[in-house]
């Protein structure tokens, strides 16, 4: 079985990485608007995915 979890920690790692980028856009008060802003830029999620409105909330509030 595979396992769709990413590795400890690297959620974590992103939110931190993304400090640039994340301020870069912080104009924008919408998850999915950030979301297309990020998949614009070519950014993926940790898991290698597109990202999400879910996958920006989850990551800001990591970020605090």
């Amino acid at each position: 079985m595979i396992s769709t979890r990413s590795a400890p920690g690297s959620a974590e790692r992103q939110a931190a990485g993304l400090g640039t980028t994340l301020a870069d856009l912080k104009g924008i008060t919408s998850a999915n608007a950030m979301a297309s802003a990020l998949n614009a830029r070519g950014h993926v999620a940790s898991r290698g995915v597109r990202w999400s409105a879910r996958t920006v909330l989850k990551v800001t509030a990591r970020r605090g």
